[in-house]
């Protein structure tokens, strides 16, 4: 790759005996958007990116694709990363130097390690600040942790078809969507008035504000038996 150094969109989508991509494509500057859509054999990346030019990276339903790779430089231009429908475990604390990015797909991250108290959903607000748009739907996420309530932009959260979803701690004050239909949800009754208290439930009916929580969403209340 380092022979097309002007190189400004990279699409690989739908190479089905692709397996792994040079760590020169990590070096390309002046790369604006790369696609590897649906490069279901696809198990190596590059070690490292510094794509400072990146605006969109995606690599979803790259289903043999285990580890992301660190980020190398600050990369202020990238707003949209999909990831839905990969193997990936879990996302590099470097992820931090993606500071412009604000939307993250991860659904139907089936491997992703959503649920240790070291992985990304408990570090989000210090990785992704900026975040306003997160979608988990379809994922093994058990616990929404409180400390989500730091992440000050984010206005769309979505978890539904989470079967494991038990429970919600917490929502970010600026939310204006939050999906999670298709949900078992275990929440102290006291917890969950709180929260639909502070997102302004009212403003289901008199706002543009959307709110899609008890569509299909069975709420299993925790009782003090």
């Amino acid at each position: 790759m380092s022979g097309f150094p002007n190189l400004t969109e990279l699409c690989v989508a739908e190479c089905k005996n692709l397996i792994e991509i040079h760590d020169s494509l990590g070096s390309l500057h002046n790369l604006q958007k790369f696609c590897a859509e649906g490069c279901t054999k696809l198990m190596i990346g590059p070690r490292g990116i510094k794509l400072t030019s990146l605006e969109h990276l995606c690599l979803r339903d790259c289903s043999s694709l285990v580890v992301f790779p660190e980020i190398l430089a600050p990369m202020q231009k990238l707003k949209f990363v999909e990831l839905e429908g990969t193997s990936i475990k879990n996302l590099p604390r470097s992820m931090q130097n993606l500071e412009g990015l604000r939307i993250l797909s991860l659904q139907r991250c089936k491997m992703l390690e959503s649920n240790d108290p070291s992985n990304f959903v408990q570090r989000l607000h210090e990785i992704f600040p900026n975040l306003t748009q997160l979608c988990l739907q379809d994922s093994n996420l058990t616990i929404l942790p409180a400390c989500i309530e730091e992440c000050h932009f984010l206005e769309a959260l979505h978890v539904y078809d989470c079967k494991q979803l038990q429970e919600i701690r917490g929502l970010p004050p600026s939310i204006t969507d939050f999906s999670a239909q298709n949900t078992l949800v275990e929440a102290d009754c006291s917890i969950l008035n709180t929260l639909l208290t502070r997102v302004g439930l009212s403003s289901v009916f008199f706002s543009t504000f959307t709110f899609i929580f008890f569509q299909n969403l069975t709420l299993k209340f925790l009782t003090g038996n």
